[in-house]
């Protein structure tokens, strides 16, 4: 098969299985791991231009347009304490570290 036919039949096999995991109630991720489990298939291979270019710039801005910046900012203050945390250890641990080889 050539690539946009393999890239075709993906999309198609893809949409399948989601609207068979709506139908079953089941979580969409399980049906695909498990469609692509199914022995006997060819094994296709999908250059990453192919997928990073048409695909991953419009799930990102659908990504983006769904998340709500009144949540982010309520999170913001458990985020700014994880964040300082983290930069804290990591310059506890860098000191220590200098501190033990020198």
């Amino acid at each position: 098969m050539h690539e946009i036919e393999s890239l075709i039949f993906l999309l198609a096999a893809a949409a399948l299985l989601a609207q068979l995991a709506r139908l079953l109630m089941v979580p969409y991720p399980i049906l695909l791991v498990l469609g692509g489990l199914v022995p006997g298939l060819p094994n296709i291979e999908i250059p990453p231009e192919v997928i990073f270019v048409p695909f991953l710039p419009p799930l990102l801005n659908s990504a983006a347009f769904s998340s709500s910046p009144l949540d982010l900012r309520a999170d913001k203050e458990k985020r700014y304490c994880r964040y300082h945390r983290v930069l804290s250890r990591a310059a506890w641990s860098t000191r220590e570290a200098s501190r033990l080889l020198l």
